[in-house]
């Protein structure tokens, strides 16, 4: 295996901001306003039908 750190393909809205070094909220933003592309990943937490 190699050395290097493999490098998550996805990025959390933390990881992004820490990059970019803005807040967490301006990350946020961004998708909405069309300026970053995002995805998500998974379904909603709690409130799901049985």
């Amino acid at each position: 295996m190699s050395d290097k750190k493999k490098k998550s393909r996805f990025l959390t809205f933390e990881q992004v901001a820490k990059e970019l070094n803005v807040s967490v909220s301006q990350i946020k933003t961004l998708p909405k306003a069309g300026d970053l592309r995002g995805i998500q990943v998974g379904g909603r937490l709690g409130g799901g039908r049985p």
